[in-house]
């Protein structure tokens, strides 16, 4: 199940690379140099999410749209009820998240980590801080969680 999620993170970054690539070349035009136009189309991608068109059930038959945001290697993933309960850790660096949940004045993002550790039922499934998302204002693009 881990090889599946990792497969679909790839290649949706891979398109939405693809994607960056046209758009900033086309903006950079014939004013940037090559080096310039990558470091701008790294700098894009680091900073966007995005919305796919895919779906994910979670084990308690929660269905998600995927939004794909780039986060820092290592990063813990929390029980979404249990305060620094830590069920997982996300290796990938562009990961899918299902919704978003504030707490304690921050914005939590719900994903499957790579890595489910500790013995919680959770099986990897839980909350990435917002610290831990390299991507600019991902709460604006990704829906707010339903409590429940």
């Amino acid at each position: 199940m881990r090889t599946s999620r990792r497969l679909i993170s790839g290649l949706v970054g891979i398109a939405a690379l693809a994607a960056g690539v046209t758009t900033s070349a086309g903006a950079a035009g014939a004013t940037g140099t090559a080096a310039d136009e990558a470091a701008s189309t790294k700098a894009a991608i680091t900073a966007s999410c995005v919305k796919s068109n895919e779906y994910i059930t979670d084990p308690w038959g929660s269905t998600y749209r995927l939004t794909y945001c780039d986060n820092v290697y290592g990063a813990s993933v929390f029980h979404p009820r249990v305060t620094n309960q830590r069920v997982g850790i996300m290796y990938s660096t562009r990961s899918w998240f299902g919704c978003k949940s504030a707490r304690a004045g921050s914005w939590r993002y719900y994903t499957w980590a790579d890595e489910a550790i500790g013995t919680s039922d959770q099986n990897g499934w839980g909350m990435m801080p917002g610290s831990q998302m390299r991507s600019s204002n991902p709460h604006l693009i990704i829906p707010t969680c339903e409590e429940g």
